[in-house]
């Protein structure tokens, strides 16, 4: 699923590439940027389950 959307994700950034020039590569580059903060967000929240997340201090060290 994740390897189907980021093909998508992909066609569609080169697509706006295509059709806008720079403004479209700076576009995509923002799209992927903040799908990458994304997926590796969820990745940080699964992995991460010390125990002070399950207590609400998750800002505390």
């Amino acid at each position: 699923m994740i390897a189907l959307f980021g093909r998508v994700a992909v066609l569609l950034c080169t697509y706006v590439l295509i059709l806008l020039g720079p403004f479209g590569l700076y576009l995509g580059g923002l799209f992927l940027l903040l799908l990458g903060i994304h997926l590796g967000w969820m990745y940080i929240e699964e992995a991460d389950n010390r125990p002070q997340i399950k207590y609400g201090r998750k800002w505390k060290l």
